[in-house]
């Protein structure tokens, strides 16, 4: 599984790479994380409530980062409530 990146409301970028699954128990995320002044190669094993928790939702994916990563802020939307692309600026 794969995931688009996605951007933060403190100008962090994610980048999520294939996610690999062992169904039923767990999900292992590898990510890469751009900040202002940094770049992180992250990895994080999602399972047991987490993992029920997540069922499909993409979504639950950037939020637990986010949870798991105080300093990224909160994932923002990718669309607008009429569903066009919201461009961000991009990182200084």
């Amino acid at each position: 599984m794969s995931m688009k990146a996605f951007r933060t409301n403190k100008g962090c970028h994610i980048h999520i790479l294939p996610i690999t699954i062992t169904v039923g128990t767990s999900a292992h995320i590898r990510c890469i994380i751009f900040t202002s002044e940094n770049v992180f190669d992250k990895a994080y094993t999602l399972e047991g409530d987490d993992y029920t928790r997540w069922g499909s939702d993409d979504d639950y994916i950037k939020n637990w980062i986010c949870d798991k990563e105080l300093y990224l802020g909160r994932p923002v939307p990718d669309v607008d409530a009429d569903e066009n692309p919201i461009k961000v600026a991009p990182l200084n």
